[in-house]
C-alpha cells in the first residue's frame, strides 16, 4: 500500500523544465519532492482519522514517507505508505482493503459480514493529485524566476 506521485497532467514543456531543474538543481528538486511527501502524508492521516473512528493501534502513526530517488528512466520518486510488519500496523491492510468479519466461538463462524473497506490511500492520492500538479508548476515558475534556469 503504497502512493506515488504521477506527472502525467503536466504538458511536455513542464516535463522539459522539470527535468532541466533536476539536472541543474538537484538539492532544490529533491527539497521540493520532500515537502510534497509530507503534504500528502498530512492530507492522509487526516483522511485517515476522519474515516476511522475506531482505535486502530499504530495505524495513523505508521502512515510515513519513503526516501526521495532517482528511478532508472531518470524519474524522481517519492512514496507514502503505510507502514506494516511487527512494528508498524500490520492490520493496515484490513482496514483499507476491507475484509470477512470470522469468529472463534461457535456461534460466531464465518457468519458473511464485511468489515468496511476504507481506501483511505487512494482517495488521499486522487485529492492530492490536483495540489500536486499545481505545486509543480509553481516549483518551476520559481526556479524560471529565482534560479535562472
Amino acid at each position: 500500500m503504497s502512493v506515488e506521485f504521477d506527472t502525467t497532467e503536466l504538458d511536455e514543456f513542464t516535463k522539459d523544465l522539470l527535468s532541466l531543474a533536476r539536472e541543474k538543481l538537484p538539492r532544490e528538486a529533491l527539497k521540493f519532492m520532500r515537502q510534497e511527501q509530507g503534504k500528502l502524508r498530512t492530507r492522509t492521516r487526516q483522511k485517515a482519522k476522519s474515516k476511522v473512528h475506531k482505535k486502530t493501534g499504530n495505524l495513523f502513526r505508521n502512515i510515513e514517507r519513503s526516501k526521495v530517488y532517482n528511478n532508472d528512466d531518470g524519474d524522481t520518486i517519492g512514496k507514502v505508505y503505510i507502514r506494516g510488519g511487527k512494528k508498524g500496523a500490520p492490520h493496515a491492510h484490513l482496514i483499507e482493503e476491507g475484509h470477512r468479519i470470522v469468529g472463534h466461538l461457535p456461534d460466531k463462524k464465518d457468519t458473511g459480514e464485511r468489515a468496511n473497506a476504507y481506501k483511505i490511500m487512494e482517495e488521499a492520492r486522487n485529492e492530492f493529485e490536483k495540489v500536486y500538479a499545481d505545486d509543480c508548476k509553481e516549483f518551476v515558475d520559481e526556479m524560471l524566476r529565482e534560479k535562472g534556469l
